[in-house]
């Protein structure tokens, strides 16, 4: 089942990004990669704070 997630980067920046997202997502304010595709579920490199419905 694919969720929205809110995350948050190591430089305190929020974010809210899907599961299963297609693409690689990046922090706005560092450029760190905050998740990276792998065909199925993304892999999450940041502390996942709340599973968005």
């Amino acid at each position: 089942m694919s969720r929205f997630l809110k995350v948050v980067c190591e430089c305190g920046e929020n974010a809210i990004v899907f599961g299963d997202s297609k693409r690689a997502v990046n922090c706005r304010k560092c450029k760190k990669p905050l998740l990276k595709p792998r065909g199925g579920r993304a892999r999450i490199y940041c502390r996942i704070v709340e599973v968005l419905s």
